[in-house]
């Protein structure tokens, strides 16, 4: 059954239907949680190992996207959207842990905090903005 599904989601992605033209609605947890899953009206997580991670707003606009490493753990960049499409935040991924640049932005498109992970804990210095874009604090973590 998991093959047909991600047959039907290839086909529709394929087709350049969104999820909304076939009620293809997929899972609407917040982006900055840690666990996204892709499932389809019958419920059905959705990962395939290797495979790209397209989710999307009930509306049909891109939520989240990424890729899979071949243990179906987070690789590279991941982006999400807010609903309305602007950007919420961008993070790098290694063995399914944070690795590398995060940066993540408020609903204007204003820069929250910039700031690196090491295997998933923050690292080095991070930097906080205002909405308007006004540094308001920087903030050092130690490095592991």
């Amino acid at each position: 059954m998991k093959i047909f599904t991600l047959i039907v989601l290839t086909a529709l992605v394929s087709c350049g239907e969104t999820p909304k033209d076939k009620d293809v609605v997929l899972e609407t947890t917040a982006p900055d949680k840690d666990t996204t899953e892709k499932v389809t009206p019958q419920n059905e997580l959705v990962i395939v190992p290797g495979g790209k991670h397209l989710e999307y707003w009930p509306s049909g606009q891109l939520k989240i996207q990424g890729q899979y490493d071949m243990q179906s753990l987070r690789t590279g960049l991941w982006m999400s959207y807010y609903e309305s499409g602007i950007k919420w935040s961008e993070s790098y991924y290694i063995d399914g842990l944070r690795h590398g640049h995060s940066l993540t932005f408020f609903t204007n498109g204003q820069v929250r905090y910039v700031g690196e992970f090491l295997k998933d804990e923050k690292s080095g210095l991070w930097t906080f903005y205002d909405e308007e874009g006004n540094k308001i604090k920087e903030e050092r973590f130690d490095e592991n």
